[in-house]
């Protein structure tokens, strides 16, 4: 059925078990059998691996069994892999053939030169392959400089992030001392170096370059300042990169890029075409943000973000997270700043001041197959990165006070049972269970063969620790 009234304004929490109890525990914590969702799987890998030896990347189903996994041995991770569509990458399989992963890993440390920002080694990835269900490379492609995220297009082609030294010493020095100025500091800091984004798009078989954009080139630094929490080595810090088809004629051409950019607490698009760059969400709107994902591919109507928050600069009493989706054909204040206009809350999940809270990493999915519009329901996926917690919030439309409200409840939750070892805080800043980002799939990314031995194959020793 379809919503004869206007959306609510008012969201609030229902038929929930106390969050900080249930996360006190490992593995499945909750779990509502939703006969919606019940069919899928949640696909994952550790920022740490327990085992040096074994970096895994794991598919779960709703029970909280591991079904399946992919081991890429002592490739440490890049932050995440995911599955891509089937169209994505039709062009290197054979037809039918499903199952598929991109993987993200680290470049061994002793073959890449160093770079001189504080986040480098967390963040870095550098190895890309495109992997099938048993383990088989298909193809490999390589760039010591990419860091946080990678993805396909339809075309098939490779879509990345990586850094570079700003080489234009009068911008870095302009960035850094604007910043500086931000945070109240009567001397400009001396550094060595500024790190700045390329968005790079390749074929990942002839290692050509199709397209490049150079953050440096269309920032600027009295507009895009970097947080004043955040360190002055890096300018943009790029976090996620997103693929648009806004091409009504062709909608498997790649257009526009959205990209998260988490040191200035920014969204933006960026055209293919012409290179131009507009500025879609920012601060106080969102703060060191992450996951920043259109709900329609063919336009940023309604942009899913994970609002990390570390330092809030809007202002709030405390340091929560929030997950929103915004409508940006609409417009409202800022709700701790309400003489600051800018995109409209369509709809939002918050606990706790911290019940849902990670400062650095995290993630945010709309599941496929629901809307509120059309079925009364929708679901998201949140991944409460440094926690490593996954869970799937169902949403609703009730009533509260005589008043129409949507009802947001945790219908599925598992908390990361892999711990890492080590000492060292350096080495595990992220959090010793973290998980960058997580994706819910369908059972038709899989075929019927895989579907059976993943059925056959439930391992159990990841359904709970409590």
């Amino acid at each position: 059925f379809l919503f004869r009234f206007a959306m609510p304004d008012r969201i609030i929490n229902i038929d929930t078990v106390q969050t900080r109890e249930r996360t006190m525990k490992l593995g499945l914590t909750w779990n509502d059998k939703d006969e919606n969702i019940r069919s899928g799987f949640v696909v994952y890998s550790s920022c740490y691996p327990e085992d040096k030896n074994h970096n895994y990347v794991r598919v779960l189903d709703m029970d909280g069994n591991q079904v399946h996994q992919w081991d890429m041995g002592d490739k440490m991770p890049g932050l995440w892999s995911y599955m891509p569509e089937p169209q994505c990458v039709s062009r290197y399989v054979k037809p039918g053939q499903k199952g598929l992963l991109l993987a993200i890993t680290k470049i061994p440390s002793d073959s890449v030169k160093k770079q001189q920002f504080v986040a480098w080694n967390a963040d870095r990835g550098g190895l890309m392959e495109l992997i099938d269900f048993d383990g088989n490379v298909i193809w490999s492609y390589s760039d010591e400089h990419q860091n946080h995220d990678a993805r396909l297009t339809k075309e098939g082609n490779l879509i990345y992030i990586a850094s570079e030294v700003l080489d234009n010493e009068k911008i870095a020095k302009k960035v850094v001392k604007i910043a500086a100025k931000h945070r109240g500091f009567s001397q400009t800091p001396r550094n060595p170096k500024v790190y700045s984004d390329v968005v790079k798009v390749v074929d990942p078989v002839s290692s050509e370059v199709l397209y490049e954009w150079h953050a440096s080139e269309h920032l600027d630094p009295n507009i895009d300042m970097i947080n004043y929490n955040d360190t002055f080595d890096e300018w943009n810090h790029g976090n996620t990169v997103f693929p648009l088809y806004e091409d009504p004629n062709n909608r498997n051409k790649l257009t526009d890029i959205l990209i998260s950019f988490r040191q200035n607490s920014m969204i933006g698009k960026i055209n293919i075409a012409t290179g131009m760059f507009q500025r879609l969400i920012t601060s106080p709107f969102i703060s060191q943000q992450h996951d920043s994902t259109s709900l329609d591919e063919s336009n940023t109507n309604r942009i899913l973000v994970f609002n990390n928050r570390y330092c809030p600069n809007d202002y709030a009493p405390s340091p929560f997270s929030r997950v929103i989706e915004y409508d940006l054909t609409r417009c409202a204040p800022c709700i701790y700043l309400p003489e600051v206009t800018g995109p409209k809350v369509a709809w939002e999940y918050q606990d706790g001041t911290l019940d849902l809270y990670s400062g650095y990493i995290g993630g945010a999915q709309r599941l496929p197959g629901y809307t509120l519009e059309e079925h009364g329901v929708h679901y998201t996926l949140i991944t409460e990165g440094m926690k490593g917690r996954m869970f799937i919030v169902k949403t609703t439309i009730g009533t509260s006070d005589g008043e129409k409200v949507f009802e947001n409840k945790v219908v599925w939750e598992f908390m990361n049972p892999e711990i890492a070892p080590g000492q060292r805080v350096e080495d595990l800043v992220l959090g010793r269970t973290s998980v960058f980002r997580s994706r819910y799939v369908l059972p038709d990314l899989f075929s019927a063969e895989q579907l059976e031995r993943m059925s056959s194959c439930r391992n159990s020793m990841f359904r709970s620790r409590m």
